[in-house]
């Protein structure tokens, strides 16, 4: 037996969640005890995202379900970690993975940049 607020959670997660398993994802739906915690953490290009999901106008019926409530609100503002984006269906989650993917190749990319860079300055450092 469901309620149905978590039918309606459901429905709207679902596709959510199988488009970030489509694209390679990892998804985990978050049980939080605190009030107005984010929905679903993302496993994607090494990293962890926590992610709102909202239904779409469609999905919802109602335009005030497709914004975040008042205590999502100060939970966002109030979280300490990377900003905690909102997604309503597959094409914006198709957007936020390429993002996420694009992020990680550039921090990649400059790891190694500042690694070779520390290479050359040591090789150049004498040791007395």
């Amino acid at each position: 037996w469901m309620s149905r607020y978590a039918r309606k959670k459901d429905a709207s997660h679902g596709g959510v969640v199988d488009a970030f398993e489509a694209l390679g994802c990892s998804v985990a739906v978050v049980e939080c005890a605190t009030k107005g915690c984010f929905d679903v953490v993302v496993g994607c290009a090494g990293r962890d995202h926590a992610v709102e999901v909202k239904p779409t106008k469609a999905q919802a019926g109602r335009a005030d379900r497709t914004r975040l409530r008042d205590s999502q609100s100060k939970f966002h503002a109030a979280w300490k970690g990377a900003r905690i984006p909102v997604v309503h269906d597959a094409k914006e989650v198709a957007e936020l993975v390429n993002l996420w993917r694009l992020e990680a190749a550039n921090a990649d990319r400059a790891a190694q940049l500042l690694k070779r860079e520390m290479d050359e300055t040591l090789a150049k450092v004498t040791y007395g």
